[in-house]
């Protein structure tokens, strides 16, 4: 059975339980906080997030979650494979917090070393 890959990250308790209790690792341009929890069922939910502090434009901020969303879209198989084995559910949240735009092939190299680190973390 292959894991769901992708869910939308929402409600508040959701939120406050990652930035409480979860675990946090940062790769320039490009903060991870992440938790597991062992269910019946498996998969992986994904949030990306940019502050409205740095990046005041709307289009700004959406261009840049587009980006982070195509990037981890285009390399989370490593990590879906890993997790097919087990029972176990990751909560992902890709936080943008550098202070100037960077071009895609950069935050797209960012998150594939992210991915790369979450999969050796949980294995």
């Amino acid at each position: 059975m292959s894991p769901e890959v992708i869910r939308n990250l929402k409600g508040k308790k959701l939120f406050d339980r990652l930035f409480h209790d979860g675990n946090r690792f940062t790769l320039y341009p490009v903060q991870t906080v992440w938790i597991g929890k062992s269910t019946g069922n498996t998969g992986i939910g994904a949030g990306f997030s940019v502050p409205k502090k740095r990046f005041p434009k709307a289009v700004d901020r959406n261009r840049l979650k587009r980006q982070m969303r195509e990037a981890y879209r285009l390399n989370v198989s490593g990590l879906s494979k890993s997790l097919s084995g087990k029972n176990e559910f990751l909560t992902l949240l890709f936080i943008y917090i550098g202070k100037d735009k960077m071009p895609y092939s950069l935050i797209e190299n960012k998150i594939i070393l992210s991915l790369q680190r979450l999969t050796g973390e949980l294995t």
